[in-house]
């Protein structure tokens, strides 16, 4: 069965024997980041990924999308979410009355998912909303299926970025302007709640948990919709813009990228190219970390080579236990090169 599957940790109990003379992967930097999550993008760069595949145009958001057919184009001023993983047939049609797992726009406080969404459609992050319980208040998870009692919404990439701008949320029904700051917990009461803070360093919500996608109705119409006009792109063109959106969608999450070497043996000197090599070690999802992955991902690729998958996350796992780097430095040629500073000592 087809799962939608937006963030994927590989987990391993690190152990390496360690000796001056054997490159060894960086195992404490994931360690010490352990509550955040952490993706290595293994990039199929087989030859292959020339062939070109009939696709529906990519989503642009400047485009107004139809309802689907059936449907009745309702207000564009929700926001959809999912939470966790989730079957694709299971992701919200923004049209349907039925659809519980949105809330009103103007009170989605988190301006970090805002900016996200008015540029590819969609945010995954930690979010959460503000509930009392006895006349203590803190920031909670959302409901998994249902967001009709949700009032106020804020996320943690706010709080990272010092991001303390925020709008509204509902009172008794009414939307109310709101001061800026941080998300906090337990102050003020359920009379005269006191969601925020004004330092970011005073803010101490828990912010673990399942992760949230957050959508636009009009992304959510262009998703569902068959009738998007085709067009054919090559395998790696169709690959490069779904992982930059990714990436540039998901700043609570850190990423890392790994390719395939060639996988062939050249004839002169008998040197073996097998397995996969990090381009780009796990790093912190900042902007600058960010834009440096994008432009590798769209700028140094190239489909070229054979398909050692099985090899690529053999190294992939030794990558994320801190092992001994074992296909990681076959490909001495290829570009973009391996990224020894995912290796100890470097």
């Amino acid at each position: 069965m087809k799962k939608l599957t937006l963030i994927s940790l590989l987990l391993f109990t690190p152990f390496a024997s360690f000796s001056e003379d054997i490159a060894l992967y960086i195992s404490d930097s994931i360690k010490q980041a352990k509550e955040r999550p952490q993706v290595l993008i293994v990039f199929d760069t087989s030859g292959s990924m020339t062939n070109n595949e009939t696709v529906k145009s990519s989503f642009d958001p400047r485009t107004k999308y139809d309802a689907l057919s059936g449907y009745t184009r309702a207000s564009t001023n929700y926001i959809y979410y999912t939470k966790g993983q989730v079957e694709i047939a299971d992701i919200p049609v923004a049209d349907d009355t039925t659809e519980k797992r949105k809330f009103p726009l103007d009170i989605s406080n988190c301006k970090v998912a805002q900016d996200i969404i008015d540029k590819y459609g969609f945010y995954t992050g930690h979010v959460r909303e503000y509930q009392f319980q006895g006349n203590s208040g803190r920031w909670t998870e959302l409901n998994n299926a249902d967001g009709s009692g949700i009032y106020i919404i804020d996320c943690e990439d706010d709080v990272i970025a010092k991001n303390n701008h925020n709008k509204n949320y509902l009172n008794s029904g009414t939307v109310t302007s709101l001061s800026n700051g941080y998300p906090i917990d337990g102050e003020g009461s359920s009379a005269s709640p006191d969601f925020y803070t004004a330092d970011a360093d005073d803010s101490n919500v828990e912010w673990a948990g399942s992760l949230v996608t957050l959508y636009s109705a009009n992304y959510l119409r262009w998703y569902h919709n068959p009738d998007i006009p085709t067009k054919s792109k090559a395998r790696i063109d169709i690959a490069q813009e779904s992982v930059t959106n990714l990436i540039n969608s998901s700043p609570n999450v850190d990423f890392g990228l790994q390719v395939f070497n060639r996988n062939n043996i050249n004839r002169w000197n008998k040197e073996k190219k097998n397995g996969g090599r990090i381009v780009s070690a796990l790093k912190e999802s900042t902007l600058a970390n960010r834009l440096a992955l994008v432009n590798l991902v769209n700028d140094d690729l190239t489909a070229d080579g054979w398909t050692p998958l099985c090899e690529s996350l053999y190294e992939a796992s030794r990558y994320f236990g801190g092992k001994s780097v074992n296909y990681g430095d076959d490909d001495k040629n290829s570009l973009p090169a391996r990224d020894n500073g995912a290796e100890k000592g470097n």
